[in-house]
């Protein structure tokens, strides 16, 4: 997979290391790493190009993932980039909530790579449909 500039936000480094060496590992460049939602907003402001794909925690402190996709989906240069939303809940309502909110792909923890790299192609097709 070539895939480059990916905004990773997750509050427990060793959860981001976790993602950063799967996403290394399916052939991913470019990562970003962000510990909130705050200040993975304020890195999409100063970006110099929009991220091609954002990998977020459900739970995090200052702004849970739904609020930051809220935030992405309200940003003019990232509103249509693909979302991914990754928690341990995996109830239908947690589910639901993301779609409304406008997150593209759901990934339930633990995850093996296949699904990992499965939930970024399918969220990266939801883009280009």
């Amino acid at each position: 997979m070539k895939l480059s500039n990916v905004l990773v936000v997750e509050d427990h480094p060793a959860h981001f290391q976790l993602l950063q060496k799967l996403l290394e590992k399916i052939g991913v460049t470019g990562i970003t790493r962000a510990g909130d939602g705050e200040e993975a907003c304020h890195k999409m402001e100063t970006a110099e190009a929009p991220f091609k794909l954002i990998i977020s925690d459900m739970k995090m402190p200052k702004m849970s993932g739904l609020e930051f996709a809220d935030r992405v989906r309200q940003d003019k240069r990232h509103y249509n980039v693909p979302f991914i939303l990754v928690t341990a809940e995996s109830d239908t309502d947690v589910i639901i909530a993301a779609k409304e909110h406008g997150v593209t792909a759901f990934l339930s923890k633990p995850f093996s790579v296949e699904r990992f790299k499965e939930r970024i192609e399918l969220a990266l097709s939801a883009d280009s449909d």
